[in-house]
Formats: structure tokens, sequence, C-alpha cells
């Protein structure tokens, strides 16, 4: 890894554009669940999950993006292009000086609990593979100098590893899974032995740079 300029962004959010689902998920299979934007009879928008508005402020955050500050947009075209669009989040790197950037996502939650909360399972890895998919095709795909993170299912532990193994194969660096899932819904506690899976399929890929490591550690 080369530094331009002697710095890595360890910690940015990519904001997630109104097509990131209803481009890669099924209308026909999930009608309204799909996340999408809504607009509101005032003409403000805003994000719903599974039919249900999400707890950002109208149309998403970006109030730390120069000429935001301390203001959230009401209307998807409010946001800055730099939030959502690889190319011009570039272009604010070089200006910042920043050779590298890791990435989280915004509108999924800072670790996907969003997604997390769904009691449907089947949906929860739907919306998590199509961000993770976005986030390879138009993010990683663009320029090296970002550094993907996929999100996971939370439960159940065999929907986390194989999306893992799918996400990493794909290219993603790094594994974003909440710190308390048994918070978002009834799940064990993190330090239960129900985790291992998730724990090995991690370190396996840490040290093998595979997550096909399954004689060193079973899953």
């Amino acid at each position: 890894m080369e530094l331009k300029y002697g710095l890595i962004s360890a910690d940015d959010h990519v904001h997630e554009h109104p097509e990131v689902w209803t481009a890669r998920m099924s209308k026909q299979k999930w009608g309204d669940l799909v996340p999408h934007v809504e607009t509101a009879a005032d003409g403000s928008q805003r994000w719903l999950v599974a039919g249900e508005p999400v707890d950002l402020p109208r149309a998403g955050s970006a109030n730390e993006m120069p000429g935001t500050r301390a203001q959230d947009p009401k209307q998807w075209d409010e946001v800055p292009v730099a939030a959502y669009n690889a190319i011009e989040r570039l272009k604010a790197m070089d200006t910042d000086g920043v050779d590298y950037s890791v990435l989280y996502p915004t509108m999924s939650g800072m670790a996907g609990q969003r997604f997390g909360r769904l009691d449907d399972s089947e949906l929860e890895t739907a919306c998590v593979q199509a961000y993770n998919d976005w986030l390879i095709e138009e993010w990683a795909a663009v320029s090296p100098r970002f550094v993907p993170q996929c999100i996971v299912p939370i439960w159940p532990m065999d929907r986390a590893v194989a999306e893992i193994r799918r996400a990493v194969d794909m290219g993603h660096k790094g594994v974003i899974y909440p710190a308390s899932p048994m918070e978002l819904k009834n799940v064990p506690h993190i330090n239960e032995p129900a985790y291992d899976p998730l724990w090995s399929a991690c370190l396996c890929w840490l040290i093998f740079s595979s997550p096909r490591c399954s004689t060193a550690f079973p899953i």
C-alpha cells in the first residue's frame, strides 16, 4: 500500500442512494418491503425499510459534508453527491489529502442494524446482499483507494457465515457486525458460544486470506 498524502481515513461512511435496493431486489417478491425513499405530501422525503420509516432525519444524514454542516437534507437531491458517488468522493479525498477510505454504511445503520431488526431472515439477507453488492460494484470497482466492508445478517449464524464467505470472495476487506445483536432481536448474548462460527470465519479470512479454511477453523 503506497501513501501519497500519508493519511488513511479509518471510519468513513457511504450514503446509500435510493436505487441501491430497488435496482437489486425483486419488486415482485418483496413489494414495498424493499428499502426505498418515499415522498410525503409536503414534498419532504424519508427512507422506509420493510414499510416502516427509519430513524434518519428526512432523506438522509450528511451533515458533516462541506456546505451541509448542522443541516439534514429534506429531499434526496439535497444530499451532497460525494456522499453516495465514488468518483465525487475521490475528488473530495484528494482535496482533503486522504489516501484510502475505509467504508461503513449510513442508511443501513452504522453496523447494519436496521436490517438486523427485521424478523424475516430472508428479507434481511436480501437487503444485506444488495448493500454488499453495491459497495463492490459502485465503490471498490471504481478505485482501490476504497476499502469495502460487508454487513451480514445477524441471525441465524449460518446465514451470517455464508454472507461473509460470499462478500469476501467478491472483494470485501472487513466485516461489520453489531456489538449488541441481542438488543436488536431475540438472539443469544454476543458472549455466547453460538457466535463461534462468526469469529472462526473472520479469523479464517484474517489469517489465511480466505474464508474457506474449514480444516483450521471448523464452522
